[in-house]
C-alpha cells in the first residue's frame, strides 16, 4: 500500500508546487475523495476505501469550475465545511495527526476579487473577445463568467484552451525546486455531520448511469447517490420504503450543468445552477471504521429535514 501511495502522491506534490493546494483543486477539500466509479471492484491490495487508486474499474471525478472547457458538460464549486487530517491508526488521537490545509479554498475569493492586483505572468480578456468561446456556453464560478486569464507558464489543456475564470499565483519552478513529499497516512479524521436516508433506485437515462435516489422519513425526495457498480446498484429496492443507509457530509457544493436536449442529442442553455448542496458519502463502519460505499449529494434545504447529528468521521 505504501509504495502505491507515495508514487501517487508525488504527482500531487508536483501539483502542489504551482500553486499553494493541488493543482487543479480536488474535491472532499483538497482530497481525492469525491469520485465516481462505474463497473468498478475493490482492488486486492490494502488500500484505503476513500482513495480512487484503492479501486479497478472506470473512475473519474467533477472537477471544480476553474478552467475554461467548452466542452464541460457538467461542473462543481467546492465550499469546504470542516477540518480534515490524516494518521496512521484508526487510533490516533488529535495530537499524532497531521492536519490537512485548505489553502486554495482559503484564497480562492481574494484570486476571483477584480479589485485586486492579477498576480504576476496573468494576463486578462474578454471573454466575449475570445474567438473560441464564441457562440459556446460555457460554465463558470459564482462571480466569474466576463473575463478570462491566461498564464504564459501554463500550457494547452487537452480541449485546446489554456483560459481560467480566475488567477492564481503560478511560482517559477525548476530543476532545484525541491519536491517535498509527506509520507501518506490511510486513514482521515474529521468532525462532521451523518444522517438517515431512505434510499430506493432511481431511472436510467441515456446520458446517466443508475443513480440512487435519497429521500427523507416522509418520503420526499432529498437528493441522490451514485454506487460503484451494477451489483452495488442492485442492492436498493426499486420502491419506497426502500432501504435505510448512513450518509455521513463532506463539504458543500454549487453545481453547474448544461440543458440536454433529446432531439439534438447534445448540451447547451439554459445552464441549470444548484447552490448549497451538501455532498455526501456512503458510508459503512466497521470497528469505528468509515469506509465509502458510494458518493452523491442531499439537495439544498434539505440538510435539516434529515435530522443530522455531529460525529468524529474516521474513514479508512
Amino acid at each position: 500500500m505504501a509504495d502505491a501511495v507515495q508514487r501517487t502522491s508525488s504527482t500531487w506534490s508536483a501539483s502542489r508546487r504551482h500553486a499553494n493546494a493541488p493543482f487543479p483543486p480536488w474535491r472532499a477539500e483538497d482530497l481525492g475523495i469525491e469520485f465516481v466509479l462505474a463497473l468498478a471492484t475493490k482492488t486486492t491490495c490494502d488500500l484505503p476505501s476513500w482513495s480512487w487508486i484503492g479501486w479497478q474499474g472506470r473512475t473519474w471525478m467533477y472537477r471544480d469550475t476553474l478552467r475554461i472547457d467548452a466542452l464541460e458538460i457538467r461542473t462543481q464549486e467546492t465550499f469546504p465545511i470542516t477540518e480534515w487530517s490524516c494518521g496512521k491508526s484508526p487510533r490516533d488521537p488529535p495530537s499524532m495527526r497531521r492536519v490537512i490545509r485548505h489553502s486554495w479554498y482559503e484564497q480562492r475569493e481574494k484570486w476571483k476579487d477584480l479589485a485586486n492586483p492579477i498576480p504576476p505572468g496573468w494576463t486578462r480578456y474578454e471573454v466575449s473577445t475570445i474567438p473560441e468561446f464564441m457562440d459556446k456556453t460555457l460554465l463558470h464560478p459564482e462571480s466569474c463568467g466576463k473575463y478570462a486569464f491566461k498564464h504564459a507558464a501554463l500550457s494547452d489543456s487537452d480541449n485546446g484552451s489554456s483560459y481560467w475564470w480566475y488567477p492564481f499565483p503560478v511560482p517559477t519552478i525548476d530543476e532545484s525546486t525541491p519536491c517535498v513529499i509527506p509520507e501518506q497516512w490511510p486513514y482521515l479524521f474529521c468532525r462532521t455531520e451523518s444522517v438517515r436516508a431512505w434510499t430506493c433506485q432511481g431511472e436510467k437515462t441515456e446520458t446517466e448511469e443508475g443513480t440512487i435516489l435519497l429521500h427523507d422519513a416522509s418520503g420526499a425526495q432529498s437528493g441522490s447517490l451514485l454506487v460503484h457498480n451494477e451489483e452495488s446498484f442492485a442492492e436498493f429496492p426499486s420502491s419506497l420504503p426502500g432501504r435505510e443507509i448512513e450518509l455521513v457530509a463532506l463539504h458543500r457544493a454549487n453545481f453547474y450543468s448544461k440543458t440536454y436536449d433529446k432531439e439534438t442529442k447534445t448540451h447547451g442553455e439554459p445552464i441549470n445552477e444548484t447552490k448549497g448542496a451538501m455532498c455526501v458519502l456512503w458510508a459503512e463502519w466497521e470497528n469505528g471504521v468509515a469506509f465509502r460505499r458510494g458518493c452523491g449529494h442531499v439537495n439544498p434545504g434539505a440538510w435539516p429535514t434529515l435530522n443530522p447529528k455531529e460525529i468524529d468521521l474516521v474513514l479508512g
